[in-house]
């Protein structure tokens, strides 16, 4: 009997581990929320995102704000509007006040890439959580 406790705790355990990492990556704004995310470990340039704001630090400093609203429209298909600005919680495509637009995918809930459209060409980013 003892045997069995200790096989169903040790499957209960599995189980609730599994469910609590198993976040939906669609809610996108959630997760860009609930993390301070490392763009640049050797800069310390991270990142921080608000309702209606993405906020660029440099050595814990705020170098730029900007707003910025969700969609799932791409960035040909579409540009930044005022009136979606904190409205919007899902999509893969950020749309900034400055006219610009990234894609963005979550690996995880703890890291995603960002593809920016330069003159260039595309700068893909990684990013992942502060510790």
């Amino acid at each position: 009997m003892k045997v069995i406790t200790i096989i169903i705790t040790i499957m209960l355990f599995f189980l609730s581990n599994y469910k609590a990492q198993a976040q939906d990556l669609t809610d996108t704004k959630s997760l860009l929320k609930s993390k301070v995310w490392l763009m640049d470990e050797g800069l310390k340039v991270t990142m921080r995102v608000t309702d209606t704001e993405i906020i660029r630090y440099v050595d814990g400093e705020a170098v730029i704000s900007v707003k910025y609203h969700l969609s799932d429209k791409k960035c040909g298909e579409s540009s930044f509007d005022p009136n979606k600005v904190g409205l919007i919680s899902k999509g893969n495509y950020i749309f900034y006040e400055k006219g610009s637009c990234s894609y963005i995918k979550f690996v995880n809930p703890s890291e995603f890439k960002m593809i920016v459209a330069t003159v260039t060409g595309p700068v893909l980013t990684s990013f992942f959580a502060k510790p």
